[in-house]
């Protein structure tokens, strides 16, 4: 059987120490004023826990809110409504980049909090609500008293970094549309995001050969606490006294069991069962509970109550007393039911998610500049290219050699920005293979080789360049500085770092 798993993978552009217009006085961060940059990328996976398959509840990011505090005071927020307007992430996630301004000197410990979905927690009366002015008090305690999984299930996070905002990224200014001039920093981060509520499975089974058709009847939680906080609490006291004095009835399939275990089977395989509840239910936080599934334990504990029949016989009753719900924990309760009336529990408890947690990876492309050819040596004159009708042969053609190994998942691509389509081929090779994109970072080589089509574009100047979309702003693609830096550029020729301009000639 597969738990249910959801990753999320981060990399994120989150706010400064100071907005402009905030400095105090007497304030560590007085200084200049600049703009600067993270990356972010929010993405997940969720699947069922039988077939694998997705569940949009669970894998949906619809809003997404950032805070930054510094000394308990805001320093930075980001928002967005419709995350879906955002470029998709890796595994159905979302990126973007945040500008922000801050007043840079040195480090300094910033508390980030994010917030995914926030529109599914229901609070009492529709009273309460996060704001770009929500304090991280406020944020602490935050509570909601039900779901609206139609806006996603909730996720949060909460964590202290040290930041350096004297460390810049290697490729400043920035030229990206809508943030030229801003400096991005020179910094990874990674998150974990968890959901503030725990999942409950149940699935049923009868004995194999036992006589009768099984089919349930009812099932129900009572003593479930009806007001969960967002934020991890440390203090079991703030969660009160009394639960819900009412039973909550859970959608169930009213459908015949046709799962029959055999005596040998694995009885906490919930594989081995058949699901009886028609949806998923998230049961609120709950530090108390009981040891053992038939015995009471504290009386502030959450009680599963089953009701089932076989054929037309009576209505009985199983009773689970569970154990205490825990955040972000999968709770797979599984029932083998006897003909006679005997119920035998199993039940297991798992983290949500057992793979990659809601990886929050703050990367800039890592790869080499500039760009160098097969022998390893820049020639002293411009690179030129000419014509050879063999398609297979290397000879006339342009090849450099190009790394480029982190983030994970950044596509980029060999690019003639004022080339006419079918004058020129450019191919991607790696280990004496050629390759097909998308192209994605790798520990080895790639090597690019530009080819002449035609005979008749002698004196042609092609721009060859390295595009991107960059993981954190999908708004447009961005080139890579493949021929040194500005006023430092490496091959003859060419003023421009993201060029490398070739010269078709002619073969003498």
């Amino acid at each position: 059987m597969k738990l249910i798993y959801k990753s999320l993978a981060i990399a994120a552009v989150i706010p400064s120490l100071l907005l402009s217009g905030c400095a105090k006085e007497n304030s560590p961060y007085r200084g200049e004023e600049r703009s600067v940059l993270l990356q972010m990328n929010v993405g997940t996976r969720a699947v069922d826990e039988l077939d694998g398959t997705p569940d949009p509840a669970e894998s949906a990011i619809n809003t997404l809110r950032v805070y930054a505090f510094v000394d308990g005071e805001l320093a930075g927020h980001f928002y967005s409504a419709d995350a879906s307007s955002l470029d998709p992430g890796d595994s159905g996630g979302r990126r973007f980049l945040m500008d922000l301004k801050m007043y840079s000197l040195g480090s300094r410990n910033v508390d980030f909090y994010v917030v995914a979905n926030e529109k599914a927690m229901v609070t009492a009366g529709g009273s309460r609500e996060l704001t770009d002015r929500t304090t991280q008090s406020e944020l602490d305690s935050f509570t909601f008293t039900g779901l609206d999984i139609s806006g996603g299930l909730p996720m949060c996070c909460r964590q202290t970094e040290t930041i350096d905002f004297d460390s810049d990224a290697q490729d400043n200014p920035q030229t990206v549309p809508g943030h030229e001039g801003h400096t991005l920093l020179d910094r990874k981060l990674s998150f974990t995001l968890s959901r503030p509520v725990g999942k409950l499975g149940v699935f049923a089974a009868k004995p194999q050969g036992e006589p009768g058709r099984l089919y349930i009847t009812g099932i129900s939680m009572t003593r479930a606490r009806f007001v969960n906080y967002l934020m991890p609490q440390n203090d079991p006291d703030v969660f009160g006294t009394v639960g819900s004095p009412a039973s909550r009835e859970l959608s169930f399939i009213a459908d015949e069991i046709q799962s029959g275990l055999p005596e040998t089977a694995d009885r906490t395989d919930a594989g081995n069962y058949t699901p009886v509840l028609d949806e998923a239910y998230y049961p609120f936080e709950n530090p108390w509970g009981s040891g053992t599934w038939d015995a009471p334990g504290d009386a502030r504990g959450n009680i599963l109550t089953l009701r089932y029949r076989f054929d037309g016989e009576e209505e009985r009753t199983g009773t689970v007393y569970m154990p205490p719900v825990v955040r972000n924990s999968y709770y797979k309760v599984c029932c083998l039911i006897n003909n006679s009336g005997k119920i035998t529990v199993e039940y297991t408890v798992a983290d949500w998610d057992d793979e990659d947690v809601y990886t929050l990876d703050f990367a800039y492309p890592t790869y080499v500049n500039p760009l160098m050819p097969p022998g390893g040596v820049i020639p002293t004159y411009p690179p030129t290219i000419y014509y050879n009708s063999d398609p297979d042969s290397a000879e006339g053609a342009f090849e450099v050699n190009f790394n480029i190994s982190a983030p994970v998942g950044q596509e980029w691509q060999p690019t003639l920005l004022n080339a006419t389509q079918g004058d020129y081929e450019v191919t991607v090779w790696q280990g004496g293979q050629k390759m097909s994109p998308p192209y994605y970072p790798s520990p080895d080589d790639y090597t690019i080789r530009i080819r002449a089509l035609k005979p008749d574009n002698v004196g042609k100047k092609i721009d060859f360049a390295i595009a991107y979309v960059p993981k954190w702003d999908p708004s447009e693609s961005s080139m890579l500085l493949i021929n040194g830096q500005q006023n430092d550029t490496k091959w003859p020729g060419s003023d421009d770092p993201q060029i490398i301009v070739v010269e078709q000639i002619d073969h003498v």
